[in-house]
Protein backbone atom coordinates (compact mmCIF):
# COMPACT_ATOMS: atom_id res chain seq x y z
CA UNK A 1 0.00 0.00 0.00
CA UNK A 2 0.96 3.61 -1.09
CA UNK A 3 -0.23 6.81 0.68
CA UNK A 4 0.25 9.98 -0.69
CA UNK A 5 -0.46 12.90 1.93
CA UNK A 6 -1.98 16.19 0.39
CA UNK A 7 -1.10 19.64 1.76
CA UNK A 8 -1.76 23.34 0.91
CA UNK A 9 1.07 24.57 3.19
CA UNK A 10 5.00 22.96 3.69
CA UNK A 11 7.01 25.84 4.02
CA UNK A 12 5.02 27.01 7.05
CA UNK A 13 6.10 26.09 10.43
CA UNK A 14 2.63 24.82 11.60
CA UNK A 15 1.00 21.94 13.31
CA UNK A 16 -0.30 20.40 9.98
CA UNK A 17 3.09 20.55 9.12
CA UNK A 18 4.25 18.70 12.20
CA UNK A 19 1.44 16.27 11.98
CA UNK A 20 2.41 15.24 8.09
CA UNK A 21 6.23 14.60 9.07
CA UNK A 22 4.89 12.45 12.13
CA UNK A 23 2.70 10.21 9.51
CA UNK A 24 5.31 9.62 7.51
CA UNK A 25 7.62 8.75 9.64
CA UNK A 26 5.32 6.37 11.17
CA UNK A 27 4.19 4.94 8.12
CA UNK A 28 7.82 4.53 7.07
CA UNK A 29 8.68 2.62 10.66
CA UNK A 30 5.57 0.11 9.55
CA UNK A 31 7.04 -0.50 5.82
CA UNK A 32 4.48 1.88 3.97
CA UNK A 33 5.44 4.04 1.74
CA UNK A 34 4.27 7.95 1.38
CA UNK A 35 5.15 10.83 0.06
CA UNK A 36 4.38 14.15 0.60
CA UNK A 37 2.44 16.59 -1.91
CA UNK A 38 3.17 19.98 -1.32
CA UNK A 39 3.25 23.85 -2.80
CA UNK A 40 6.40 24.73 -5.15
CA UNK A 41 8.52 26.83 -2.47
CA UNK A 42 8.55 23.86 -0.20
CA UNK A 43 11.93 22.72 1.33
CA UNK A 44 13.45 19.75 -0.09
CA UNK A 45 13.16 16.65 2.25
CA UNK A 46 13.26 13.04 1.03
CA UNK A 47 9.45 12.24 -0.13
CA UNK A 48 8.40 15.10 -0.93
CA UNK A 49 7.11 16.04 -4.67
CA UNK A 50 6.38 19.52 -5.59
CA UNK A 51 3.23 20.72 -7.30
CA UNK A 52 3.59 23.41 -10.18
CA UNK A 53 1.38 26.13 -8.83
CA UNK A 54 1.28 29.76 -7.04
CA UNK A 55 1.14 30.34 -3.15
CA UNK A 56 -0.66 33.34 -1.47
CA UNK A 57 1.47 35.87 0.18
CA UNK A 58 0.71 38.52 3.03
CA UNK A 59 -0.87 36.64 6.38
CA UNK A 60 -1.64 33.64 3.82
CA UNK A 61 2.16 33.31 2.55
CA UNK A 62 3.07 29.70 1.52
CA UNK A 63 -0.32 28.19 1.40
CA UNK A 64 -1.14 27.23 -2.26
CA UNK A 65 -3.51 29.51 -4.29
CA UNK A 66 -3.54 28.03 -7.86
CA UNK A 67 -2.38 24.60 -8.16
CA UNK A 68 -2.23 21.94 -11.40
CA UNK A 69 -2.13 18.08 -11.19
CA UNK A 70 0.83 17.93 -14.10
CA UNK A 71 0.61 14.33 -15.85
CA UNK A 72 3.93 13.54 -14.35
CA UNK A 73 2.31 13.91 -10.65
CA UNK A 74 -0.59 11.93 -11.86
CA UNK A 75 1.78 9.26 -13.63
CA UNK A 76 3.25 9.66 -9.72
CA UNK A 77 0.56 8.95 -8.31
CA UNK A 78 -0.66 5.86 -10.32
CA UNK A 79 0.16 2.99 -8.06
CA UNK A 80 -0.60 4.75 -4.32
CA UNK A 81 -3.86 3.50 -2.83
CA UNK A 82 -4.72 6.48 -0.41
CA UNK A 83 -4.49 10.03 -0.51
CA UNK A 84 -4.45 11.32 2.87
CA UNK A 85 -5.63 15.22 2.46
CA UNK A 86 -5.08 17.67 5.48
CA UNK A 87 -7.10 20.60 4.39
CA UNK A 88 -10.26 21.28 2.43
CA UNK A 89 -10.66 22.12 -0.91
CA UNK A 90 -11.98 26.08 0.02
CA UNK A 91 -11.62 28.05 -3.79
CA UNK A 92 -13.73 30.80 -5.16
CA UNK A 93 -13.74 31.32 -8.66
CA UNK A 94 -11.11 33.27 -10.40
CA UNK A 95 -9.76 32.95 -7.04
CA UNK A 96 -8.18 29.43 -6.05
CA UNK A 97 -7.66 26.35 -6.74
CA UNK A 98 -5.65 24.74 -4.60
CA UNK A 99 -4.08 21.48 -4.28
CA UNK A 100 -6.18 19.95 -2.22
CA UNK A 101 -9.05 20.75 -4.52
CA UNK A 102 -6.84 19.06 -7.30
CA UNK A 103 -6.31 16.35 -4.55
CA UNK A 104 -9.95 15.53 -4.65
CA UNK A 105 -11.07 15.96 -8.55
CA UNK A 106 -7.90 13.20 -9.12
CA UNK A 107 -8.66 10.98 -6.60
CA UNK A 108 -12.61 10.45 -7.36
CA UNK A 109 -11.29 10.43 -10.98
CA UNK A 110 -9.27 7.76 -10.45
CA UNK A 111 -11.28 5.87 -7.50
CA UNK A 112 -8.69 6.53 -4.96
CA UNK A 113 -9.34 5.62 -1.38
CA UNK A 114 -9.92 9.71 0.43
CA UNK A 115 -8.92 9.85 3.79
CA UNK A 116 -9.62 14.04 4.71
CA UNK A 117 -7.42 15.13 8.10
CA UNK A 118 -9.74 17.86 9.66
CA UNK A 119 -7.18 19.60 11.53
CA UNK A 120 -8.85 22.39 12.57
CA UNK A 121 -11.41 24.97 12.20
CA UNK A 122 -11.26 26.41 8.78
CA UNK A 123 -14.23 28.40 8.58
CA UNK A 124 -12.61 30.28 11.77
CA UNK A 125 -9.66 30.30 10.17
CA UNK A 126 -10.55 31.22 6.75
CA UNK A 127 -11.86 34.54 8.00
CA UNK A 128 -9.26 35.47 9.84
CA UNK A 129 -6.53 35.18 7.50
CA UNK A 130 -7.72 34.68 3.35
CA UNK A 131 -8.91 38.19 1.92
CA UNK A 132 -11.69 37.27 0.74
CA UNK A 133 -12.70 35.56 3.95
CA UNK A 134 -12.04 38.71 5.87
CA UNK A 135 -13.93 41.01 3.30
CA UNK A 136 -16.96 39.23 3.47
CA UNK A 137 -16.90 37.01 7.08
CA UNK A 138 -20.41 35.43 7.96
CA UNK A 139 -20.89 34.49 4.45
CA UNK A 140 -17.56 32.80 3.99
CA UNK A 141 -17.49 30.72 7.11
CA UNK A 142 -21.27 29.54 6.26
CA UNK A 143 -19.43 28.71 2.38
CA UNK A 144 -16.23 27.27 3.97
CA UNK A 145 -18.44 25.06 6.45
CA UNK A 146 -20.50 23.60 2.82
CA UNK A 147 -17.69 22.77 1.36
CA UNK A 148 -15.87 20.93 4.24
CA UNK A 149 -18.97 18.95 4.90
CA UNK A 150 -18.70 18.26 1.22
CA UNK A 151 -15.16 17.13 1.64
CA UNK A 152 -15.58 15.11 4.31
CA UNK A 153 -18.68 13.55 2.70
CA UNK A 154 -16.23 12.76 -0.33
CA UNK A 155 -14.23 10.91 1.61
CA UNK A 156 -13.78 7.39 2.99
CA UNK A 157 -12.70 8.08 6.49
CA UNK A 158 -12.69 11.76 8.37
CA UNK A 159 -9.98 12.26 10.48
CA UNK A 160 -10.80 14.56 13.74
CA UNK A 161 -8.24 15.44 16.03
CA UNK A 162 -10.74 15.21 19.50
CA UNK A 163 -14.26 14.26 20.09
CA UNK A 164 -15.17 18.34 20.01
CA UNK A 165 -14.55 18.42 16.30
CA UNK A 166 -16.10 15.40 15.54
CA UNK A 167 -19.35 15.87 17.00
CA UNK A 168 -18.95 19.60 15.32
CA UNK A 169 -18.80 18.02 12.00
CA UNK A 170 -21.45 15.69 12.49
CA UNK A 171 -24.04 18.68 14.08
CA UNK A 172 -22.66 20.01 10.33
CA UNK A 173 -24.17 17.27 8.41
CA UNK A 174 -21.04 14.66 7.68
CA UNK A 175 -22.32 11.25 7.47
CA UNK A 176 -18.79 9.62 6.51
CA UNK A 177 -16.88 7.34 9.15
CA UNK A 178 -15.29 9.80 11.41
CA UNK A 179 -11.73 8.78 13.56
CA UNK A 180 -10.58 10.46 16.57
CA UNK A 181 -7.12 10.33 16.26
CA UNK A 182 -5.38 12.98 19.04
CA UNK A 183 -2.20 14.80 17.34
CA UNK A 184 0.43 13.02 18.33
CA UNK A 185 3.85 14.21 20.32
CA UNK A 186 7.29 13.05 20.02
CA UNK A 187 7.41 12.33 24.43
CA UNK A 188 11.22 11.48 24.18
CA UNK A 189 12.34 14.74 22.62
CA UNK A 190 9.88 17.23 24.13
CA UNK A 191 11.18 15.88 27.77
CA UNK A 192 14.87 16.22 26.92
CA UNK A 193 14.38 20.32 26.73
CA UNK A 194 17.04 22.17 27.98
CA UNK A 195 15.61 24.66 30.80
CA UNK A 196 18.29 26.05 31.99
CA UNK A 197 19.11 27.79 28.45
CA UNK A 198 16.16 29.35 28.25
CA UNK A 199 16.09 30.80 31.53
CA UNK A 200 19.82 31.86 30.67
CA UNK A 201 18.72 33.42 28.00
CA UNK A 202 16.01 35.88 29.05
CA UNK A 203 17.20 36.05 32.62
CA UNK A 204 14.40 34.60 34.39
CA UNK A 205 15.22 33.23 38.50
CA UNK A 206 14.89 29.49 38.78
CA UNK A 207 12.01 30.52 41.31
CA UNK A 208 9.69 32.25 38.68
CA UNK A 209 7.40 30.08 37.19
CA UNK A 210 6.83 31.08 33.15
CA UNK A 211 3.47 30.39 31.60
CA UNK A 212 4.61 30.14 27.85
CA UNK A 213 2.28 30.46 24.25
CA UNK A 214 3.95 28.40 21.83
CA UNK A 215 2.49 29.12 18.57
CA UNK A 216 0.87 31.41 16.20
CA UNK A 217 -0.14 34.94 17.95
CA UNK A 218 -3.43 35.57 16.53
CA UNK A 219 -6.73 36.68 17.12
CA UNK A 220 -8.76 33.17 16.55
CA UNK A 221 -6.10 31.66 19.14
CA UNK A 222 -7.85 34.21 22.01
CA UNK A 223 -4.56 35.44 22.77
CA UNK A 224 -5.16 38.90 24.92
CA UNK A 225 -6.96 36.35 27.52
CA UNK A 226 -3.79 35.43 28.14
CA UNK A 227 -2.42 38.74 29.58
CA UNK A 228 -3.99 38.48 33.06
CA UNK A 229 -1.66 35.70 33.76
CA UNK A 230 1.10 38.49 33.78
CA UNK A 231 -0.33 40.67 36.76
CA UNK A 232 0.28 37.27 39.24
CA UNK A 233 3.20 37.53 41.33
CA UNK A 234 6.32 35.81 40.62
CA UNK A 235 5.12 35.02 36.84
CA UNK A 236 6.50 35.30 33.56
CA UNK A 237 4.27 35.15 30.79
CA UNK A 238 6.04 34.17 27.47
CA UNK A 239 5.24 34.13 23.73
CA UNK A 240 6.98 32.18 21.32
CA UNK A 241 5.88 32.92 18.02
CA UNK A 242 4.45 35.84 15.84
CA UNK A 243 1.54 36.29 13.95
CA UNK A 244 -1.59 38.93 13.50
CA UNK A 245 -1.76 40.15 17.09
CA UNK A 246 2.12 40.33 17.90
CA UNK A 247 2.28 44.15 17.90
CA UNK A 248 -1.17 44.34 19.29
CA UNK A 249 -0.03 42.96 22.55
CA UNK A 250 3.38 44.19 22.66
CA UNK A 251 1.74 47.58 22.65
CA UNK A 252 -0.58 46.98 25.35
CA UNK A 253 2.59 46.04 27.32
CA UNK A 254 3.88 49.15 26.61
CA UNK A 255 1.64 50.98 27.57
CA UNK A 256 0.71 49.48 30.69
CA UNK A 257 3.77 49.38 32.46
CA UNK A 258 2.65 49.30 35.98
CA UNK A 259 0.75 45.99 35.17
CA UNK A 260 3.04 44.40 32.56
CA UNK A 261 6.90 46.46 33.69
CA UNK A 262 9.64 44.62 34.74
CA UNK A 263 10.11 42.36 31.77
CA UNK A 264 6.78 40.46 33.06
CA UNK A 265 5.96 39.84 29.57
CA UNK A 266 8.25 38.44 27.35
CA UNK A 267 8.21 38.04 23.52
CA UNK A 268 10.44 35.58 21.77
CA UNK A 269 9.49 35.99 18.00
CA UNK A 270 9.20 33.18 15.89
CA UNK A 271 11.54 29.88 16.77
CA UNK A 272 12.51 26.75 14.76
CA UNK A 273 10.83 24.15 15.86
CA UNK A 274 14.20 22.63 16.88
CA UNK A 275 14.45 24.94 19.84
CA UNK A 276 10.47 24.55 20.89
CA UNK A 277 11.17 21.59 23.37
CA UNK A 278 13.89 24.21 25.14
CA UNK A 279 10.55 26.60 25.65
CA UNK A 280 8.61 24.20 26.96
CA UNK A 281 11.07 22.90 29.13
CA UNK A 282 12.06 26.85 30.41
Amino acid sequence: MKVAHVTNCYSRQNGVVVAIDEYQSGLKRLGVESIILAPDDSPGKEGLVRVKGTVWNGDCKGYSRNATFTNDIKETLKDFVILHIHHISASFPGIGNPITKEAFNFAKERKKKIVFHNHTRSDVYFTVYHPVGAFIPAISSEVIRKINVKNCNDSDCVIAPSESIAELLQDWGVKSRIEIVPTSIDFDRFASGNRKRIRADYEIPDDTLVVAYIGRISGEKNVLDLLPIAELPNIKLMFVGNGMQKEKLENIVKGNKELYGEGRVIFTGQKSYADIPDYYAA
